[in-house]
């Protein structure tokens, strides 16, 4: 096994200047008095009408028409510091949070994406206590999908967590990827990545391998997948996904119909970025392996490998099958002429 010549390392953040945080919006509030406590569409529709992002917090000392921003600050602070409140969800959105960073907002199955426009205020009244938005931001929201981002974004979403805190793994590539975004978007609001990143860019991508160099572990996982059941007819095994404790691990199971035995039949999947041990998979049934970072060599014939610039190729001559985040990336290289497809 030996390591890819053109092995993307994104470890030079892209827009130094700038944080991504996930914003987890989930309204508590039970003061809606007369009015339909609202649902996962109203609050989507609410924050993009009023063009805003915020989370709760409030109190119920404040005047909507003497509103000072210090003084309700000071106020819920002292209010929610001596518990475990989750006040400190405020302070990161007060005193963190800047005009133009990137916010990823999930409710329900949509996915929602802000640039931050505005600094941070203070509402109280009838309407701002049934949304449970006490604290806000205004701030533009670029797309909205319920397509699939970036998987490190989905799976940070899928973790309990803090209402409000900035992404932690793979923090680079989902700033490159919101960059993205919001360039695809034609939102005025997105700095220009400035000349010596994208020759960073260019050198780490490769040439040959652009695509496959950015996407996520998760989008790794299904390209190769798209790969087998296309070119080799095997049929995708949905449940097998989700199953632990297998030795060892797969990411999921295929079935070959015309494989000559029932026992030869179901084929195991692994995808890595990084480095596999090959002989792992030696006289253990069928296996299928996928690295993107290194160059594997085959040691027997229960095992298939595929090769990178097989499944790049395939990708390109196969954009009808692009999920969301693979098209968000080939219009992103295709933009700033990092590929030549």
């Amino acid at each position: 096994m030996t390591k890819s010549s053109d092995s993307a390392r994104l470890i030079k953040d892209p827009l130094p200047n700038k944080t991504v945080w996930k914003l987890l919006v989930n309204p508590k509030s039970s003061k809606c008095n007369d009015r339909p406590k609202p649902n996962a569409n109203d609050v989507i529709n609410y924050i993009q009408n009023m063009g805003i992002i915020g989370v709760g917090w409030g109190i119920s000392e404040c005047d909507p028409a003497n509103n000072d921003f210090m003084v309700a600050y000071s106020r819920a602070a002292n209010k929610y510091s001596t518990k475990k409140s989750g006040f400190s969800n405020v302070r990161r959105f007060v005193n963190e949070m800047k005009i133009g960073d990137f916010v990823w907002v999930r409710r329900g199955h949509t996915y929602m994406f802000f640039v931050v426009t505005g600094e941070p205020e203070y509402q109280c009244g009838e309407e701002w206590d049934c949304y449970d938005f006490h604290f806000i931001r205004k701030a533009k929201m670029v797309a909205k999908s319920t397509d699939i981002p970036i998987g490190p974004v989905v799976t940070a979403f899928s973790r309990p967590a803090r209402t409000l805190e900035r992404f932690g793994n793979h923090k680079e590539l989902i700033k490159l990827y919101s960059w993205a975004v919001c360039s695809e978007n034609d939102c005025k609001l997105c700095p220009p990545l400035d000349q010596q990143h994208l020759v960073y860019l260019k050198g780490q991508l490769g040439r040959d391998t652009t695509l496959l160099n950015l996407l996520s572990p998760e989008a790794l996982e299904d390209a190769v997948g798209m790969y087998l059941q296309v070119r080799e007819k095997y049929i995708f095994v949905p449940s097998s996904r989700n199953r632990k404790g297998n030795t060892p691990k797969f990411e999921y199971l295929l079935i070959d119909p015309e494989a000559s035995s029932p026992e030869k039949s179901i084929i195991s999947v692994q995808v890595k970025t990084g480095a596999l041990n090959v002989s792992e998979y030696s006289n253990n049934g069928r296996w299928v392996l996928f690295s993107r970072d290194f160059e594997l060599k085959n040691v027997n014939n229960n095992i298939e490998i595929i090769q990178k610039k097989d499944l790049e190729t395939f990708l390109w001559d196969n954009e009808h099958l692009f999920t969301l985040e693979m098209r968000t990336w080939a219009n992103f290289l295709r933009k700033y002429n990092l590929v030549s497809k």
